[in-house]
C-alpha cells in the first residue's frame, strides 16, 4: 500500500501505531485468532461469493495511482490465513485523495482480504483485538484504540457488520487520532482509515491539529466502498 502522500521523512507515532500496524495485521492474517459461538446472525447469506475490486472514486475522493486491485500474497501468508479460517485468500487495496495539494489533501485508505470469512463478525472484533496487541507488543505504548469499537448501520449498508474505533498517538505534544472502519461479510473484510495530511503537517510543526473525521462520516464513506468495490466472482 503507497504511503500517505506529501507527509515530511519524519514518522509520526500515528502513521507507525495506526496505519502501518493495521495493514500488517492484516496482511499477516492475524486477525482471525479469536474464538466463541456464532456472532454474525445479522449478515446476509447472499454475501458469499464476492472479491474485492476497488473504485476510482468515492464521493470526493480520486483513487491514487494505477495500482493493481489485488496484491501479492506469499504462500506462507496464505497458508497462515487459510489456516485461521479464511478459505482462499486473497488480498486487495486502495489509496484514494481528496484535493489537489497532496500536503494538505486528505487520504482515504482500504484494504483487506476477500475469499471465504467463516464468521464475519468475530473477524471484525478480532482484527480491533489483535490491532490493540500487537502495537503494544511493537513498543508503541503511545498509540492505544480509544474506547470500545462501535458499530455502525449507515444508510444503504445492509446485509454485513461494521465497527469503528479510534487509534490515538499521545507521543507527540498535541495527541493525534485516526480514524478506522472495518466491515465484514461472508466474502469480505476491510478496514478504511482517514487520515487529514493538513493535520499531520500541523502536528510535525508543534501546532495542535483538528479533531479527526468523525466516525459516523467515515462509516458513510465506507458504506459507499462496501456498495461499489465488491464483484460477484463469476
Amino acid at each position: 500500500m503507497p504511503p500517505p502522500p506529501g507527509g515530511s521523512k519524519k514518522k509520526t507515532g500515528l502513521i507507525v501505531g495506526a496505519a502501518v500496524v493495521a495493514l500488517a495485521v492484516i496482511a499477516g492474517g492475524g486477525y482471525l485468532l479469536f474464538s466463541g459461538d456464532d456472532s454474525s446472525s445479522g449478515v446476509a447469506d447472499s454475501t458469499k461469493g464476492y472479491k474485492l475490486t476497488p473504485p476510482a472514486s468515492v464521493g470526493d475522493f480520486k483513487r491514487m495511482g494505477g495500482e493493481s486491485d489485488d496484491k501479492e500474497m506469499k504462500d506462507s501468508d496464505k497458508k497462515d490465513a487459510e489456516a485461521m479460517g479464511i478459505k482462499n485468500p486473497n488480498q486487495a487495496g486502495a489509496a484514494y485523495r481528496s484535493g489537489d495539494d497532496p500536503s494538505t489533501g486528505k487520504t482515504l485508505v482500504m484494504t483487506g482480504f476477500w475469499g471465504e470469512v467463516e464468521d464475519p463478525e468475530k473477524a471484525v472484533d478480532g482484527f480491533f483485538d489483535i490491532v490493540r496487541k500487537e502495537a503494544s507488543n511493537g513498543g508503541e505504548d503511545d498509540v492505544q484504540l480509544q474506547g470500545s469499537a462501535k458499530s455502525y448501520k449507515p444508510s444503504g449498508f445492509k446485509g454485513a457488520v461494521m465497527k469503528c474505533q479510534n487509534a490515538k498517538d499521545s507521543s507527540q505534544k498535541e495527541p493525534f487520532e485516526v480514524p478506522m472502519c472495518v466491515w465484514a461479510d461472508y466474502s469480505t473484510l476491510v478496514v478504511v482509515m482517514h487520515m487529514d495530511m493538513s493535520a499531520m503537517s500541523q502536528l510535525e510543526e508543534g501546532k495542535k491539529p483538528g479533531a479527526p473525521l468523525a466516525q459516523d462520516k467515515l462509516a458513510d464513506l465506507a458504506a459507499k466502498l462496501y456498495n461499489t468495490s465488491r464483484t460477484k466472482v463469476s
